[in-house]
């Protein structure tokens, strides 16, 4: 994508300007998957961190860890009590437009 947009680019500026865009685009999925599990390891580190395999086999039925549990468990630990519901009510209908 990178390339595409640097080789098609009218002038230097532009190739510099679709650069600067294509790596703004690359961090985007480090604060959206990365930084929530990061997170949830600091604040819950006896659930989503464990370390032992027999501890987290008995935590979450899984002796490679627990790191299925950590965005749940930081939403339901984190969000106010009116921003919960808001989604709780928004996630079932979300998930019936992912395609298969």
């Amino acid at each position: 994508m990178m390339v595409q947009r640097v080789l098609a680019a009218k002038s230097l500026s532009h190739a510099q300007g679709a650069t600067l865009m294509a790596g703004f685009i690359k961090l985007f999925p480090l604060f959206i998957i990365v930084m929530p599990g990061m997170i949830s390891r600091i604040l819950y580190p006896d659930t989503v961190g464990c370390g032992v395999p027999e501890e987290c086999y008995r935590i979450c039925g899984n002796r490679h860890g627990c790191s299925d549990l950590a965005y749940p468990r930081l939403v339901m630990g984190v969000m106010p009590n009116g921003e919960l519901r808001i989604f709780h009510r928004a996630l079932p209908p979300s998930l019936l437009l992912l395609p298969l």
